[in-house]
């Protein structure tokens, strides 16, 4: 199978088979189902990597993590844990992200 670069397509359908949606995607970030984890697209189309909310809950982590491993056997994504990230509002219509590795 080969993945396109930028794969939302692959990344909406294992959310759905995780039971949960994307809520917004900008240019190569997509945002999940109450910000819990976001995704953020790599250079190639396989590479997905994921960062928790630094305010989500560690136990809930752990299944997720499981449950995106599965799903890279499927779906032929490779999802990477790269660390966690903090959302803050800047005004009615910007946030602002910082990652933390």
């Amino acid at each position: 199978m080969t993945i396109p670069y930028r794969p939302l397509g692959h990344i909406s359908a294992v959310l759905e088979k995780m039971g949960l949606e994307v809520t917004y995607a900008y240019e190569d970030i997509v945002y999940v189902s109450h910000s819990a984890f976001i995704l953020q697209m790599g250079e190639k189309g396989e590479d997905v990597y994921f960062y928790f909310n630094i305010d989500s809950n560690e136990d809930d982590r752990e299944e997720v993590v499981k449950q995106l491993t599965d799903a890279a056997v499927e779906s032929g994504l490779n999802f990477i844990h790269n660390g966690l990230f903090e959302m803050t509002q800047k005004d009615e219509e910007n946030v602002e992200l910082k990652f933390y590795s």
